[in-house]
C-alpha cells in the first residue's frame, strides 16, 4: 500500500534529523601524479556534458558486513580510504579539478571527499520507503551523499575547488552500510562510473580482477565551443521507483514481436517503449509533439577498452508527432532504427559533440516535450564486492530531471526496475495506466 504524502515528508525530516556526520577527510593518491600527466584534456563530448554529479548507492547488509576477525566498521572505513588511494593512482583525473576553462582537469592529486555519517535506524528502513518526493536535497536517498552531489553541478564560483569525486560511507544501526558515490558526469558517463567501482572493490578485496583505466589522447578543445552547465533545476517532480518482472516484460515482448513490425525485441527496448507511450498518454497538457533521447555507449563502435575514461556516448531521438505514433510496436520499430543508425554512422561526426545540443535545441524551439531514457541494465554493478560480499541493492538517487526514466536490474536480475521522473500532476496519471498496472509487480 502506498503511504501518503504526509507520511512521506515526516519520514523524510525524520531521517534528516537522524544522521550525523562523524568524520570527514580528503582521500589523495597514494603515489603522486606524474608531471607529464598534470593536465588532462577533456573531448568535446565531455565538455558538452552537463557538470552534474552522478549520484550512485550501494548497500550492503549487516550480514556481510558484520565483523569477521579484526574486521570492523573501523577497519571497512580505512580499507575503503587506502583502497581508494590506490585506486585515484590510476583514476588521477578523479582527483583533480576543473580549470577555469572548463575543457580540461588540471590533475593536481587535490583529492576526493570522503564523509563518514552515522544513520540511527535500520537500513531496511530507508530501502522500504517508497521513491516519492519532490526534488530536494532531503529526499530519503539524497541524505545518504554529501551535499551538493545528487545531480548537482560544479561550484565553479568556488576558485574551481569543487572535488570532481565525493564518496560518503553510512553506518547504520543495524550494522549495515550503504557506500554512497558521486562522480562528476564531465569527466565520465555511467560506463566508466561502472568500471571505477569495480576496479575500487576489486583493489580493496585484493582479487586483482580489474583492468586498468584507458585514457584517450584529445586535443584541446576550440574555445568556441559553448560549455554546458549544468541547470537551474526549479521545477518540482515526483520520482517513484516501478519494478517489472522478466515474465511481465516476456508478455509485451511477446505481443509486440506478434505484431510483425519488430524482430526479437529485447526487455530494454520494450519497457522503454511502455514508459514513453504511457507518460506522454498521462501528460496534463494532451498530446503534442514528443521526443525520447537515448543516450547509447560507443566504446564497442569506437573500438576503445571497457575501461575508457571518458563520455563514449552518442543519442538517437524518437519523434512522436501524433498519437497513433506511440504504439508500442511503432515504438519499439523507432528505437532498432535508432540503434541501427547509430551502428552505422560515420564516426567523425562524432568529433563535433556540438551537434547533439543544436538538435535537442531545435526540439526546445519547436516545442517538444522532451523525455530522457538512460539504461544502466546488463552493467554488473550488483556484483560489486568490496571484500565482505556483494550489495543488497544498487541505486540511484533521485532522477535528475523530469520526464527522465532511468533503468537497472533488479538485484536478483529477476527484472528492471525503472526509476520515473514526472510532474505531479502527469504522474498521477502515469501510476494509474492499465498497462502500468498490468505491467508492474510492485509499485512503490
Amino acid at each position: 500500500m502506498m503511504k501518503s504524502r504526509s507520511a512521506i515528508e515526516s519520514a523524510t525530516r525524520q531521517l534528516g534529523s537522524i544522521l550525523s556526520t562523524t568524520s570527514q577527510t580528503v582521500i589523495k593518491p597514494a603515489f603522486s601524479t606524474h608531471p607529464d600527466l598534470k593536465r588532462y584534456n577533456l573531448s568535446s563530448r565531455d565538455v558538452c556534458t552537463p557538470d552534474i554529479y552522478i549520484p550512485m548507492v550501494l548497500f550492503f547488509p549487516s550480514s556481510s558486513v558484520s565483523p569477521r576477525g579484526s574486521m570492523n566498521k573501523i577497519s571497512h572505513a580505512e580499507r575503503l580510504k587506502r583502497s581508494l588511494a590506490q585506486t585515484l593512482t590510476s583514476y588521477y583525473p578523479f582527483a583533480g579539478r576543473l580549470s577555469g576553462s572548463g575543457n580540461y582537469v588540471n590533475c593536481n592529486d587535490h583529492g576526493v571527499e570522503f564523509v563518514e555519517a552515522r544513520v540511527s535506524c535500520g537500513m531496511s528502513e530507508i530501502l522500504e520507503n517508497p521513491a516519492d518526493y519532490s526534488y530536494a536535497e532531503d529526499d530519503s536517498l539524497g541524505l545518504l551523499f554529501p551535499p551538493g552531489s545528487v545531480w548537482d553541478g560544479l561550484n565553479m564560483n568556488n576558485n574551481n575547488s569543487s572535488p570532481l569525486m565525493v564518496v560518503q560511507l553510512n553506518h547504520f544501526d543495524c550494522g549495515g552500510i550503504a557506500l554512497a558515490v558521486s562522480i562528476t558526469h564531465r569527466i565520465t558517463d555511467g560506463c566508466g562510473v561502472n568500471t571505477f567501482l569495480t576496479h575500487w572493490a576489486a583493489v580493496a578485496s585484493q582479487s586483482g580482477k580489474y583492468a586498468q583505466p584507458h585514457y584517450a589522447s584529445w586535443p584541446s578543445v576550440d574555445s568556441d565551443l559553448p560549455l554546458v552547465e549544468s541547470c537551474s533545476l526549479q521545477k518540482s517532480w515526483i520520482t517513484r521507483r516501478f519494478v517489472f518482472h522478466n515474465s511481465s516484460l516476456a508478455r509485451i515482448k511477446a505481443m509486440v514481436a506478434k505484431q510483425g513490425l519488430v524482430e526479437n525485441p529485447t526487455r530494454v527496448e520494450v519497457l522503454t517503449s511502455l514508459l514513453y507511450k504511457s507518460s506522454i498518454a498521462a501528460s496534463h497538457s494532451g498530446f503534442s509533439p514528443s521526443v525520447l533521447i537515448q543516450p547509447a555507449d560507443m566504446r564497442a563502435r569506437l573500438m576503445v577498452p571497457e575501461t575508457a575514461v571518458g563520455n563514449f556516448y552518442w543519442r538517437y531521438f524518437i519523434e512522436v508527432n501524433q498519437e497513433s505514433d506511440t504504439k508500442l510496436p511503432t515504438l519499439n520499430n523507432q528505437i532498432k532504427k535508432g540503434k541501427m543508425e547509430l551502428k552505422n554512422m560515420d564516426l567523425s561526426t562524432m568529433d563535433d559533440a556540438k551537434i547533439l545540443g543544436l538538435t535537442v535545441m531545435e526540439y526546445m524551439k519547436k516545442n517538444y516535450n522532451i523525455y530522457i531514457c538512460s539504461s544502466l541494465c546488463n552493467f554488473p554493478l550488483n556484483k560489486v564486492d568490496f571484500g565482505w560480499g556483494k550489495p543488497v541493492k544498487v541505486s540511484l538517487a533521485e532522477g535528475g530531471c523530469t520526464n527522465n526514466f532511468l533503468l537497472m536490474d533488479t538485484p536478483g536480475g529477476d527484472g528492471i526496475e525503472a526509476m520515473v521522473c514526472l510532474d505531479e500532476e502527469t504522474m498521477s496519471r502515469f501510476e494509474t495506466d492499465e498497462e502500468i498496472l498490468r505491467a508492474t509487480s510492485t509499485l512503490q
